[in-house]
């Protein structure tokens, strides 16, 4: 058993995006911190096969992760993910497919997610192939839960970006929203404005020129006064927890 400190999103992400076989015993909290105290077992049912079977990440792959500027993993955190990456793998594949996230998010939450999963699976898929390998998981894992507000900012900016112009319309920014409130089933619930309204009071607060898009520039300066854009794609499968 062994303690962390970590934000609260990054704890939620690590136990329900990408299921890694950590149970929590303990959180306590201090101030605005979170301290997790938590055992590992044998995770997911894709988790049952032996560990010990499983090979480790090769010393290139993991030197070049730990030169990357935006993993701050360590490499003994890297291999436990590299452990857990291969677990989840279906047989005879080598890297995640679009499929393996829909399963994961369509088993945690509560409505589809599968609009939400194929921007996300987007942002992760760096090279575009269809696939997303080690380094890119890994890559996007860190990227989408950095404490670095220019790196989560980018990352923000580019699930809203769907055609990657470097400009958000609003039809893509409804398109987001709505996706979300799809997988969270919010809007059944009446719990929030329609995602049309949303996105109407966003780009009257982050469009400062009035061209009907919002630059990176913009939407940096918005998020600083407003930080709902980027908290929304933070999606909680479980409030409670």
């Amino acid at each position: 058993m062994r303690s962390v400190q970590t934000d609260w999103f990054l704890y939620k992400k690590l136990i329900y995006t990408f299921k890694p076989s950590f149970r929590v015993t303990e959180v306590l909290q201090k101030d605005n911190d979170y301290f997790f105290i938590f055992s590992h077992n044998m995770g997911n049912a894709k988790s049952l096969i032996g560990k010990s079977k499983l090979r480790k990440l090769n010393p290139k792959t993991l030197a070049e992760l730990q030169k990357n500027v935006d993993v701050y993993f360590t490499a003994d955190e890297i291999q436990e993910w590299f452990q857990e990456y291969q677990s989840n793998l279906n047989k005879g594949m080598s890297k995640l497919t679009r499929k393996d996230f829909k399963e994961v998010y369509n088993t945690v939450f509560h409505g589809d997610a599968t609009s939400f999963v194929d921007q996300l699976f987007r942002c992760f898929d760096i090279d575009g192939d269809g696939f997303v390998d080690f380094k890119e998981f890994i890559v996007g894992l860190c990227v989408s839960s950095s404490e670095n507000s220019e790196t989560k900012l980018k990352w923000a900016f580019n699930m809203y970006d769907i055609d990657g112009n470097g400009m958000i319309c609003k039809e893509e920014m409804v398109h987001i929203i709505k996706a979300i409130y799809k997988m969270t089933n919010t809007v059944e619930h009446g719990e929030q404005d329609s995602a049309e309204e949303m996105c109407t009071r966003f780009f009257e607060k982050f469009d400062l020129n009035r061209d009907g898009y919002i630059s990176f520039k913009e939407f940096k300066e918005g998020a600083m006064e407003d930080s709902m854009i980027v908290k929304l794609l933070e999606c909680d499968p479980d409030p409670h927890i």
